[in-house]
């Protein structure tokens, strides 16, 4: 069978659920076979076989295949990844695809594959003067792809003869001036990739190494921006937004013809605690990950909970939340739903404010009591235009995005205008039966004697143990029952994958972020267990001032 026509029994195997995978694979499937049918895009099956038979050629270089001097073996879901990237192309000849965004768990040869495309795109593209560059945030994580690449290239026979190419200790170069070289950080912006391949992005805190290298390739004509990753912890951060972006063009959300994605995770509804749904991140298990070692990962989850998150990062491309996170992001993740005001109009909600200080993000959030008895959240975020403009914080880039999306309001200037909170707060009074408001005094005094004075039904909630403890308590075990709706507001997500919380001697506990790491922000959080409070309070016998008192103007 040739490559192209295993490219499609894979595709179609998925897409009948005879391949077991999760349902983003198959999304990537269904677009595959959807997209042979178009006249915009051809699928040329030469050009599928060039690169596969390429593939082919190349010598395993770790391992016991490398002992044994083996060639590579394409397995089904790698001809099905390199069919997709190379076989597209448009009515001049020139490839689709521009950047891809390839999610892998450890040990599924991911390295191997993007050191292929990689010598691939450097001597067999047909681009002179090619530049391919494999980033990473240090050097060792660079040469992961760039030492089997090199290895390849010295092994391979007759490969350097062919190609005219030299090999140096950090640098692939050919005659006609192409090269290979590991990037650590950002590049120089001099820097003209045909080929950029960013590994573990999920490691890199801004997204300036990805951006400058997609800049940099205007001169080039088929160029490709490749990020091969796991998934990490790092909410905030530029891979996560990348994915959650590839999520909604696999998902008909966006349109993006120029973006090839494929996710290799579990799905949303799994349970990682059943060993038989693992097989559906892995799709190299028994061939280059045993069963075995899976399984011994498997069963050190289930046994040792601090070696959950990484296992569920690295083995099944779970994203999870800071080390000593207090909610579990898969359980958060499946109380995604839709929140709209709309059809939520005059339901009883109650709303908290954490206000930080006027140089920071301030949050309001809602928790609205829906017609089917469960409960909402609906958040909001606020920060001076400033720290984004300036790039006075490390998150910068993520807020920059955010604002851009429509999830975080900038306010003008170097301080939060709480104008534009008690404006959107003025909102929430006309569209829902608002029980009542919780601020913390510290920072929101002026702002609740305007309210109050407006009508709003205002209570002090000092940010204290005893009354964030109870709270929390329910937040968490709602989240688990799934009896909590969220947005999926990614500032809001990602706020909730920083909070931690360690329990004292009473068994209470309160929201804090990851010790050292200031820029991780919480506020969300703390408001929405403001709201949480109120209307715990609100069924409770006892009056709400026995805790906190009433507000006095």
């Amino acid at each position: 069978m040739s490559f192209a026509d295993r490219a499609r029994a894979y595709a179609e195997g998925v897409a009948a659920g005879k391949i077991v995978v999760c349902r983003l694979v198959q999304l990537a499937c269904t677009r595959f076979l959807a997209d042979l049918d178009r006249i915009d895009w051809l699928y040329e099956p030469a050009r599928v076989e060039r690169v596969c038979g390429f593939a082919e050629m190349m010598p395993h270089v770790k391992g016991r295949w490398a002992r044994t001097r083996d060639l590579i073996v394409l397995q089904d879901w790698q001809v099905f990844i390199l069919a997709c990237l190379f076989g597209f192309v448009d009515g001049q000849g020139k490839r689709r695809f521009r950047q891809a965004y390839i999610m892998l768990p450890r040990k599924q040869g991911k390295s191997v594959l993007a050191a292929v495309i990689g010598l691939y795109m450097l001597v067999m593209d047909g681009e002179p003067g090619a530049e391919v560059y494999c980033g990473a945030t240090t050097e060792s994580q660079a040469l992961e792809v760039f030492r089997p690449a090199k290895l390849m290239a010295q092994q391979a026979d007759d490969f350097l003869g062919q190609f005219d190419a030299t090999v140096a200790a950090k640098s692939i170069f050919t005659v006609d001036g192409s090269r290979f070289q590991p990037v650590i950080g950002k590049p120089g912006d001099g820097s003209s990739p045909h080929c950029a391949i960013i590994d573990e992005y999920h490691e890199h805190d801004t997204p300036d190494q990805f951006d400058t290298m997609v800049t940099g390739m205007g001169a080039r004509e088929q160029p490709l921006a490749l990020v091969i990753t796991t998934a990490g912890d790092n909410l905030g951060g530029p891979c996560y937004d990348l994915q959650r972006f590839a999520e909604d063009v696999l998902e008909g959300h966006i349109g993006d013809d120029r973006l090839f994605a494929i996710i290799y995770t579990i799905d949303k509804a799994d349970d990682f605690r059943d060993f038989s749904v693992w097989r559906k991140a892995n799709p190299n298990l028994g061939i280059s990950v045993g069963e075995d070692f899976l399984l011994a990962r498997f069963e050190e989850t289930m046994s040792r909970p601090a070696k959950q998150g990484i296992n569920l990062t690295k083995h099944l491309n779970v994203w999870v939340s800071s080390r000593d996170a207090w909610l579990g992001m898969a359980d958060w993740q499946a109380c995604k739903g839709d929140v709209d005001l709309d059809n939520l109009a005059g339901c009883e909600a109650w709303i908290g404010l954490d206000l930080a200080t006027k140089i920071d993000v301030a949050a309001m959030v809602a928790k609205i009591r829906m017609p089917d008895g469960r409960f909402a959240y609906w958040p909001r975020f606020y920060l001076p235009e400033a720290v984004v403009h300036e790039a006075r914080s490390k998150n910068a880039a993520a807020y920059g995005g955010w604002h851009a999306a429509g999830h975080l309001t900038l306010t003008p200037g170097d301080a939060t205008d709480f104008e534009f909170i008690a404006e959107d707060l003025r909102k929430l009074m006309r569209q829902l039966d608002v029980q009542a408001v919780g601020f913390d005094p510290f920072q929101a005094h002026h702002l609740a004697q305007q309210m109050q004075a407006e009508g709003a039904p205002m209570i002090e909630y000092p940010m204290q143990t005893k009354t964030l403890s109870p709270p929390m308590r329910e937040m968490e075990a709602a989240i688990v029952a799934k009896t909590r709706v969220h947005p999926g507001n990614p500032m809001f997500d990602w706020m909730a994958s920083n909070v931690t919380a360690k329990e004292d001697g009473r068994g209470n506990i309160y929201p804090r972020k990851p010790h050292g790491q200031d820029h991780l922000k919480i506020d969300g959080i703390t408001a929405a267990l403001m709201a949480e409070g109120l209307s715990m309070e609100e069924s409770e016998p006892s009056s709400v001032y026995e805790t906190r008192g009433v507000l006095m103007i």
